[in-house]
Parts: structure tokens; C-alpha cells; sequence
């Protein structure tokens, strides 16, 4: 079977480019770069993120979810109790 992958996949990048991102998306985006710049803010999101993480199983599968969408097909994966950063600091080096 000839698929022509590459016409089809360079059509379906003009067209994703021209859909313009919902609001949603757009806020999300805007809250990933703020997060990402900004080091302390970004170390207290995975803090907080490490601990939500323990009552996520209260509202699984209800609407008041953040990951509804995630976890009505599938699980949420767990984040690390440790970054790769805490890891290596702590390391014994022989």
C-alpha cells in the first residue's frame, strides 16, 4: 500500500495552523511559560504538585477533576518523589 505520508502529514500541519487555539489552551500555555520562567514558582508547583497528587484519588473520574479528560480513559501517572536535581545533590559519590 502508497501512502503519500509526507503530503498528508504537511496538509494536516496547514491545517492545525490555522485553527486558532480555544481560550483554555491559550490560558495553559501562558501558565506553562510563567511557571517554566520563573524558578521559584516552578519549584513550588512540584512541591504541589507531589501533594495534590495523594488527593487525586477523592475526585477521579468526577467533573471537579483537572485531569478529567486524561483520566476517564486512563491513569494519571505518578510524579516522582524526587526530582533528578534532589537525586544528585543526595547521591554518595565513592
Amino acid at each position: 500500500m502508497k501512502i503519500n505520508l509526507h503530503h498528508h502529514l504537511l496538509q494536516n500541519r496547514r491545517n492545525a495552523s490555522k485553527q486558532k487555539p480555544s481560550r483554555s489552551e491559550q490560558f495553559a500555555f501562558k501558565a506553562y511559560a510563567a511557571i517554566v520562567n520563573h524558578p521559584q514558582l516552578y519549584h513550588l508547583v512540584k512541591t504541589a504538585g507531589r501533594v495534590l497528587q495523594k488527593l487525586h484519588p477523592l475526585v477521579r473520574g468526577t467533573r471537579v477533576d483537572p485531569a478529567y479528560g486524561w483520566t476517564k480513559t486512563r491513569d494519571l501517572p505518578p510524579i516522582a518523589r524526587q526530582t533528578f536535581k534532589e537525586y544528585w545533590k543526595g547521591r554518595k559519590i565513592k
